[in-house]
């Protein structure tokens, strides 16, 4: 099937819309002046694992921009997103400790792309691209943040 230009100029449409609508959804609210610098150049893993303060900051941006979709709980059970809490668990299965950090890395450079390129797929947008919208800081923050959710959630299923 050949896409035709009117069909074209609305596929366009829908995602300048969806980008835009994602640039609304970004709240100005939350305060990001606790989150340590990283500079321009992208880490290649989260420098914030582990760290409840910057958690704490990434709560805020999650629930001001990530809740609509993914839940409050990061599962999206309870709504249309992807769960967030599955993204890099199986590394804590591992049990060779020299695999677990290229794990770790792995999982976040794809939650890292997942949220600055969004979910597109046959021209349909599931998730807008959040890279104009978030910083560096403000992306680990989001990762550090759902990771200790996940970690939260498999420690109290324990018990």
């Amino acid at each position: 099937m050949a896409l035709t230009f009117s069909r074209l100029t609305g596929l366009t449409a829908a995602l300048a819309a969806t980008l835009l609508a994602a640039a609304a959804f970004a709240s100005p609210g939350t305060d990001t002046s606790g989150l340590p610098p990283l500079g321009p150049e992208w880490r290649p893993s989260n420098p914030y694992r582990g760290n409840e303060a910057v958690a704490a900051i990434g709560k805020e941006i999650f629930t001001e921009n990530c809740v609509r979709c993914h839940g409050a709980d990061a599962t999206g059970r309870s709504s249309i997103g992807a769960n967030l809490q599955l993204v890099g668990r199986f590394c804590r299965r591992i049990s060779d400790e020299t695999l677990v950090p290229r794990c770790l890395a792995d999982a976040d450079d794809y939650f890292r792309r997942s949220v600055q390129g969004g979910k597109i797929r046959l021209g349909l947008t599931y998730m807008p691209p959040w890279k104009d919208v978030f910083s560096q800081e403000e992306i680990w923050a989001l990762r550090t943040y759902v990771e200790l959710l996940s970690i939260t959630a498999r420690d109290a299923n324990r018990q």
